[in-house]
């Protein structure tokens, strides 16, 4: 079907995680304080079977999932288009370093200036909203101006409010959470959803 199918998959998903983010504090006071009572010796799936009754988790793990899965397509669509407009090795080295390190840069001042700010007066999950909300703008903008500036633009988007904004809002919505349940969400999210949303990317690509 071609890679400019990718943007409308990514589309898709990202219209997903922004109503997911509607619901995602409108819980029952029994989900937020749901204990798992399994032995230790439980097996991974009862471990995981339960961590997953929580309607709580389960969202958190959709809208993880999302945010990995669209984070590899934006890499691999600037790396795609700065193949085609930057030729060389050594020229796509330094293309690649000057970007990468100053979207880092961007990432830092992001989180120490913008981040508090944001999450102080719009509150958790309008800014949870900024990051699906500027990458649906962004590949809008791509599907009709298919350059390397878009792809710049596009991948400073995500690599830097990927750490700042969306790190932080994303390890506050795990705070209503017990302990117990806490930690187990968040082993099951780190390990296993980011591993499975980083191979379906991976398809997908292919």
């Amino acid at each position: 079907l071609g890679a400019d199918v990718l943007l409308y998959v990514v589309l898709i998903f990202l219209g997903a995680s922004l109503i997911i983010y509607k619901q995602v504090f409108m819980l029952k006071k029994d989900d937020l304080k749901a204990q798992t009572h399994l032995r230790p010796e439980a097996g991974a799936g009862l471990q995981l079977e339960s961590v997953l009754k929580n309607d709580h988790v389960r969202k958190l793990v959709l809208i993880l999932g999302i945010g990995v899965f669209v984070a590899k397509i934006v890499d691999y669509q600037f790396h795609y288009i700065a193949n085609l407009y930057v030729s060389g090795g050594e020229a796509l080295t330094a293309f690649f370093g000057f970007w990468y390190s100053t979207i880092n840069l961007v990432g830092i001042l992001f989180q120490l200036i913008a981040t508090p700010l944001l999450i102080d007066r719009l509150g958790t999950t309008k800014t949870m909203k900024i990051l699906p909300g500027s990458l649906m703008l962004g590949f809008v903008l791509l599907m009709f101006f298919p350059v390397l500036a878009v792809a710049i633009l596009l991948k400073m988007l995500e690599g830097s409010m990927k750490q700042s904004i969306f790190k932080t809002a994303t390890d506050l919505y795990y705070m209503p959470l017990s302990e117990n349940l806490r930690n187990k969400s968040k082993t099951l999210i780190d390990v296993v959803v980011d591993s499975f949303a980083t191979g379906l990317a991976g398809v997908f690509i292919y």
